[in-house]
């Protein structure tokens, strides 16, 4: 169940320092691939399926992420997060309670599927059943659990990346397939079931791992005590997403859901950086957590690498925006565009908390960021109720958009007390010049220019060019040294 080499106490530094400052890199490549698929894949579909299919969809996983939670108590993540190597004991007293959790899910979601058009009465009268078949991805997903998590935390990072662009691979291949054919809606529940088959047999083939039925109180204790609060924060998550489909849906109807939901999923494309970042980052937080130092660098350059890439799209965006609608999505999505704007602006400091709440899980801190989100999520459920009657679909973002922004700001005024070697005051400099470039050359010499795909490319390029060089000319030294998350000469 464990690599063999990392067994032994003389081997295990050099294998997870290598795998430590090969991780970025790994995952940066595996961004790149997994980007330009979901890309062209996501242009297809929107090209393909109206803003009410996607709004039916997302009311759909939004209920079915309702009962997950019921399912998971945070025991991957406290698997991860252990100082010492999982034993075999834990690792199946894991995996058989995640199991029987997951299947008491699925039970209940078949038993009450039919309860959603209550909800929801906008869906379609194959909502219920759709909702049914979604839930078998949850077993597929328990499946593979125990695997993911055992390469996540010894770095294996290679195994992960092919891992996760065979799964986007299988999704966008299903997904455009199937739209493409008139399938709605249809297409991305069925797309979603075949990624969950495919990723099943795929995790046992990358790390083996033979499933053993345990179940005792005294190996799970532990595990649940860090585990629970760890999932508690993710509820608060889930509770704060929750407002997009629970009340818009409700009070602007599948349609404005549908273009809801493209604008912050276009607006926080940097969120994919800050995805990749803090994968890594978390089981090597975990690891340096009695080097208050190196965690304190390690988490400064994980914040310099999101900010790198957060404001050159805000800039992209706030500059050729009508331009990306218009060449890559089509004009059926420009209703979205002021609010497309509303949720670019608030990513430009919303970065922030997911790399700081994946230090905070990964030293053993949870309570914190439970605490801490329990206030952004009354504030994004206020927000909402109090800004959409008045100002409708764009009410809803800005109401929306105020607990990112609070919250944001208390998180960085707090950092210098929970991270004092992070040093962020100078790491933001480069990345703002480098967006304030591009925002300037986009808006003023490329926007009137780059209305066909082939002028919109190469604008982009040139614009990456320009960040480019901004970032070269006053932070070069600090670039190439960030994408080692891990300092020089950190033992782990």
């Amino acid at each position: 169940m464990t690599d063999s080499n990392e067994a032994s106490a003389g081997a295990q530094p050099t294998v997870l320092q290598r795998r430590a400052k090969s991780a970025l890199w790994l995952l940066t490549v595996r961004a790149v691939l997994l980007q330009l698929m979901t890309l062209g894949g996501q242009v297809m579909l929107a090209r393909s399926l109206e803003p009410r299919d996607f709004g039916v969809y997302a009311i759909l996983r939004f209920a079915l992420s309702f009962f997950v939670f019921f399912g998971d108590v945070g025991l991957g993540g406290a698997l991860i997060q252990k100082k010492n190597q999982p034993t075999e004991d834990e690792v199946g007293n894991v995996f058989t309670l995640q199991l029987l959790l997951t299947s008491g899910v699925v039970v209940v979601v078949w038993s009450f599927a039919g309860l959603v058009d209550n909800v929801w009465p906008d869906l379609p009268t194959s909502g219920p059943w759709l909702l049914r078949v979604l839930a078998l991805d949850l077993l597929l997903t328990s499946l593979r659990t125990i695997p993911s998590i055992m390469m996540e935390r010894t770095l294996q990072f290679a195994k992960l990346a092919v891992l996760d662009i065979v799964l986007s691979f299988a999704f966008y291949a299903t997904a455009v397939g199937l739209a493409l054919t008139g399938h709605g809606s249809q297409s991305l529940v069925i797309a979603v079931l075949t990624q969950g088959f495919v990723g099943a047999v795929l995790a046992y083939a990358l790390h083996p791992y033979r499933p053993r039925l345990r179940l005792s109180r005294e190996v799970l204790r532990p595990i649940i005590k860090f585990g629970i609060p760890f999932q508690l924060t993710q509820m608060i998550g889930f509770l704060n997403g929750a407002v997009t489909p629970i009340y818009a849906g409700a009070a602007l109807g599948a349609r404005a859901l549908g273009l809801i939901n493209w604008a912050q999923d276009t607006a926080y494309f940097p969120l994919k950086a800050v995805e990749i970042v803090g994968r890594a980052a978390f089981p090597l937080y975990s690891r340096l957590q009695e080097n208050p130092r190196a965690l304190g660098e390690s988490f400064g350059r994980a914040v310099y690498l999101c900010a790198i890439a957060t404001a050159f799209f805000v800039a992209l965006v706030f500059s050729m925006g009508s331009n990306v609608v218009h060449v890559v999505f089509t004009d059926k999505w420009a209703a979205a565009l002021p609010i497309l704007y509303v949720y670019a602006g608030v990513i430009s400091i919303g970065f922030y908390t997911p790399i700081i709440a994946a230090l905070l899980n990964a030293t053993g801190r949870p309570q914190l960021l439970f605490r801490l989100s329990c206030i952004w999520v009354a504030l994004a459920w206020v927000g909402v109720a109090l800004a959409t009657p008045r100002w409708g679909i764009d009410g809803y973002a800005y109401g929306y958009c105020l607990h990112v922004l609070v919250g944001n700001i208390l998180m960085l005024s707090l950092t210098p007390r929970l991270v004092p070697h992070a040093r962020l005051a100078s790491r933001f400099k480069g990345p703002v010049l480098g967006g304030i470039g591009v925002y300037l050359v986009g808006k003023y010499a490329l926007a009137s220019w780059a209305m066909t795909p082939l002028t919109f490319i190469s604008a982009v390029v040139a614009l990456l060019a320009v960040h480019a060089a901004v970032l070269a000319l006053v932070d070069r030294r600090r670039l190439f040294e960030s994408f080692s998350l891990l300092p020089p000469d950190t033992a782990l």
